[in-house]
C-alpha cells in the first residue's frame, strides 16, 4: 500500500512513498512543495520529504484519520479523526 507518483506519458513510477501499513487516502502539500502529508488507515500522519522520499515524520493518531491540510505557512498539519474531530499538529521533521 504505498503511495506513488506516476509519469503520466509513460504510466511509469517516477517516486514512490512506501511505509503505510494500510492504503492511503488522503495526501496534501506543503505550501512550498518541500513535504508531502499522508494519512492512511494504519492510523498514521507520515511527512515525507518530495526530493528524496524519506519519511521524516511519523504521527500515531490512534484513530482513523480523514482529510490532512497544512496551514498556508506550513507550520502546522491539521486531519479530521474520525469521531474526534480535528486535530492540529506542529510540522517539525
Amino acid at each position: 500500500p504505498e503511495i506513488q507518483f506516476l509519469d503520466l506519458a509513460t504510466r511509469q513510477s517516477v517516486k514512490e512513498f512506501p511505509e503505510h501499513t494500510e492504503t492511503s487516502y488522503q495526501i496534501a502539500f506543503s505550501p512550498d512543495g518541500s513535504l508531502l502529508a499522508s494519512a492512511g488507515d494504519d492510523r498514521t500522519l507520515r511527512l515525507w520529504d518530495m526530493k528524496t522520499s524519506i519519511n521524516v515524520k511519523t504521527i500515531r493518531a490512534g484513530r482513523e484519520l480523514g482529510a490532512v491540510a497544512f496551514s498556508p505557512d506550513g507550520t502546522l498539519i491539521a486531519f479530521s479523526v474520525c469521531g474526534e474531530g480535528v486535530q492540529v499538529w506542529a510540522v517539525t521533521r
